[in-house]
């Protein structure tokens, strides 16, 4: 009960009129003033309660320790109010002003509205939603604290600090933001930490969620040859990973051997697969396809499908190259000249011979033939000739070429 004044009616009496204020803690009156310019009007058959006019509405006392030294508000503790509706212009919803207001249900507030005070809604056990708009920067300690039955909260993009147990309400699974994730972390919870407020809440942002009831799951994002991998949980919720163990990227996928000589048999060169820190990775997380045939002249395929911790196919060719000539035969012609020839390879399309040029520093193409013919090369400049033979095959639209068979004649 709180304090009785000792001071006469008739000063008690001037003091409200001087102050502007009720400082009754009787029944609640059908209409009031709450403020300089801010009144109320309440229809008892509906329980409906309409404020009106512009300005702040007065802060009242607590209504538990009676420590301040200002009245209770003419709604503390009613049981008949159920429907709040403030109307636009009012700037603020005072200290206390709905406290105990153990009936009431709903509450619209303008956007207008900047603020919402200490207690304003503290123990109102019927509140089941509120909607706080954009215009609101600032929530008052344990505004809503002991709103059991509260669960739809809207909380607009403008708030910019709520103080200590504001929202300790364990009823709150989730609460609607208007702002992002971003915009959340700067607001600024007053008087203890973030955990005084929403406890069992999760922050749904435009953005995202803030997530405090996490519920982690194994989880596992596999390398390819872009970007790392991980293994580690996810929220089911909101989708947040904890990273246990980085899988580095699948860095370099190498054949033993490129480029084999035709001999018959079919080739099967190695693979070798390394992360991007160089370190091996086993054969277990990858499987390894060769083209068919693979004895031919030609070019073939080998394709490496990641699986385990990893993902991906990378693919990798070796050609197969036409056999070299066996043996070039010089002669000496004449004393600047000498001549060559070769033996049939077998199953090539046809032969190409290079001098070389000691001028430019390198083998000229002098002929290309399709069959071993004798062809005469001249000297230049030097008394040795030197010169080269290989071998190719066309296989389709594409060429390949032997080693070179070299020798040098001495005129």
């Amino acid at each position: 009960m709180k304090k009785i004044l000792s001071m006469a009616l008739s000063v008690v009496m001037l003091i409200c009129v001087s102050a502007g204020m009720d400082f009754s803690a009787g029944a609640m009156a059908n209409t009031g003033k709450i403020g300089n310019n801010v009144y109320y009007e309440f229809d008892s058959a509906t329980g409906a309660l309409t404020i009106s006019g512009s300005g702040d509405i007065y802060g009242y006392d607590d209504g538990r320790q009676g420590e301040l030294d200002l009245p209770f508000s003419p709604f503390y503790n009613s049981a008949a109010i159920k429907t709040v509706v403030i109307q636009s212009g009012i700037f603020n919803i005072g200290d206390c002003l709905f406290e105990g207001c153990s009936a009431l249900e709903s509450i619209d507030i303008p956007d207008t509205v900047g603020s919402i005070g200490t207690n304003a809604f503290t123990y109102c056990t019927a509140l089941k939603k509120i909607v706080i708009p954009n215009s609101v920067k600032s929530i008052g300690m344990e505004a809503f604290y002991g709103c059991e039955a509260l669960t739809d909260l809207t909380i607009g993009s403008g708030v910019r600090s709520i103080d200590s147990g504001a929202f300790f309400t364990e009823s709150l699974k989730e609460v609607k933001y208007k702002g992002t994730k971003g915009d959340w972390a700067k607001i600024k919870f007053n008087y203890g930490d973030y955990n005084w407020n929403f406890p069992n809440a999760n922050i749904i942002c435009t953005d995202g969620i803030i997530c405090k009831t996490h519920k982690f799951t194994p989880y596992k994002e596999k390398a390819t040859t872009k970007k790392n991998g991980l293994i580690g949980e996810k929220c089911t919720v909101c989708g947040n990973i904890i990273t246990k163990t980085v899988i580095n990227k699948i860095g370099s996928v190498k054949l033993s051997n490129t480029a084999y000589t035709y001999n018959g048999k079919a080739k099967k060169p190695a693979v070798t697969v390394c992360d991007s820190k160089g370190k091996s990775i086993s054969a277990a997380n990858y499987t390894v396809a060769y083209s068919k045939g693979r004895t031919a002249v030609g070019t073939y395929t080998v394709a490496i499908t990641f699986k385990g911790n990893y993902s991906g196919i990378v693919k990798r060719s070796f050609i197969i190259k036409p056999q070299k000539v066996k043996k070039i035969t010089a002669k000496k012609v004449s004393s600047k000249k000498i001549s060559i020839t070769w033996n049939k390879v077998k199953g090539v399309t046809g032969y190409e011979v290079y001098r070389y040029n000691y001028t430019k520093g390198k083998y000229i193409l002098v002929k290309r033939t399709k069959k071993p013919i004798k062809v005469t090369l001249e000297n230049y400049g030097k008394n040795t000739v030197k010169y080269a033979v290989r071998t190719y095959k066309t296989v389709g639209k594409k060429t390949y070429k032997s080693d070179f068979r070299v020798g040098a004649k001495k005129l």
